[in-house]
């Protein structure tokens, strides 16, 4: 069994800017000493962080990372037809993990929060 200890960091913490894609998110964790999780790790985080807050909205964000929701920082999954990772969110009081698609070109809201493994 391996332990791993996480953090969550949105991208004001990581002195980003809107718009900033997701291999700009990664790079710059990774050089504040993070690194990307296994991808198992969303399992794991949902079944271990149940008291997780309740999303300011209940509706699917159609092309937005869902308010109040966590993405785990990994690796890709498969193509782009297939989930490029996981992420968490209580919706209604029922926690949710889903898998989220978006390519290199998506851009962040500065708010958007992702968990990342501590070295």
């Amino acid at each position: 069994m391996q332990k791993l200890t996480v953090v969550s960091r949105n991208l004001q913490q990581l002195d980003l800017v809107a718009g900033t894609k997701l291999p700009q998110i990664f790079e710059r964790a990774i050089s504040e000493g993070f690194q990307l999780c296994p991808a198992i790790t969303g399992p794991y985080l949902r079944l271990d962080f149940l008291d997780q807050a309740v999303s300011g909205d209940s509706v699917l964000s159609g092309g937005r990372k869902p308010a109040d929701s966590l993405s785990v920082a990994s690796a890709v999954l498969g193509d782009q037809e297939f989930p490029r990772g996981f992420y968490l969110r209580v919706v209604d009081d029922v926690p949710w993990l889903r898998g989220y698609r978006c390519d290199h070109t998506h851009g962040f809201a500065p708010t958007d929060t992702f968990v990342f493994q501590r070295s």
